[in-house]
């Protein structure tokens, strides 16, 4: 296991072409594997699937600062964690706890699976179970 600079850019690459708007970049970042899984902060965001997956694909106008990025790689499996900023054209910023997960494809690295997390206090998750459950 090595740290990893190519995984750190494709998590940025990542960032940045969601970001843009392009849903024709998803083939570019995302592995072809249909075990592609999303996984986002909302207890209804959970994309499992190509079809699924490209269908929560595109966040435009939304600004990502990814921040600072660790990631590693281990042969054909790389995995990155951050803490991004998202910024909402005229609405609010938040960061989110972030892990990514991917698989070199044709010698690009490519998201197989994401995670985004934000950060709820431990009494909050056990005052409310229901909220998780809501999906």
């Amino acid at each position: 296991m090595q740290q990893s600079r190519e995984v750190a850019s494709a998590l940025t690459t990542f960032f940045a072409k969601n970001a843009s708007g392009d849903l024709s970049t998803f083939d570019e970042v995302v592995s072809s594997d249909e075990a592609v899984l999303a996984i986002g902060s909302s207890a209804q965001e959970w994309f499992s699937g190509q079809e699924a997956t490209r269908g929560a694909y595109g966040l435009e106008g939304v600004l990502i600062d990814p921040g600072p990025i660790d990631a590693w790689e281990n042969g054909e499996t790389g995995w990155a964690v951050a803490r991004p900023q998202f910024s909402i054209p005229d609405g609010p910023s938040f960061r989110l706890r972030f892990t990514a997960v991917f698989l070199r494809e044709q010698g690009a690295w490519k998201l197989i699976h994401l995670h985004g997390s934000y950060p709820v206090p431990d009494e909050v998750a056990v005052e409310h179970p229901g909220w998780w459950d809501a999906a």
